[in-house]
């Protein structure tokens, strides 16, 4: 299945998503793929290949209210599983937005390939202690 634009799991506040990739091609070489994006989603892909610009585990988009530094809308959290087949992105793989979201991440089995499209690709993450990124050569 070709996509001709971002795939949203959760997209929209209190939202809940589930997709399950079990053989196949998804692909959206040109666009993102958004899990949990202000709602609760997850991501499993069991077989088959999954293509995609970026991939964004619970990564908020979410204002925050300057005042009180709090969450102006509700807040994502976001599960990718990989137990098989190969999840392929040309850009960066992001998990989540600092106090405000919670991003999981799990590679039981298959390839998580981020290749960075002729650039370094980007991995990133963040602990309620401290950010990490860490760029892939």
């Amino acid at each position: 299945m070709f996509l001709l634009d971002a795939l949203s799991i959760a997209r929209f506040s209190n939202s809940i998503g589930h997709v399950l990739v079990t053989g196949g091609l998804l692909s959206l070489t040109n666009d993102n793929i958004w899990i949990g994006r202000e709602g609760s989603g997850d991501l499993t892909i069991s077989n088959g290949t999954v293509r995609a610009l970026s991939t964004f585990v619970a990564l908020s988009t979410v204002v925050t209210d300057s005042i009180t530094l709090l969450p102006v809308t509700n807040v994502p959290s976001g599960t990718l599983t990989m137990a098989g087949g190969s999840l392929i992105l040309t850009s960066n793989l992001l998990v989540g937005t600092d106090s405000i979201s919670t991003g999981h991440v799990s590679v039981a089995g298959g390839n998580l390939i981020v290749t960075g499209n002729g650039n370094s690709g980007y991995l990133a993450w963040v602990t309620a202690l401290s950010p990490s990124a860490r760029e892939l050569c």
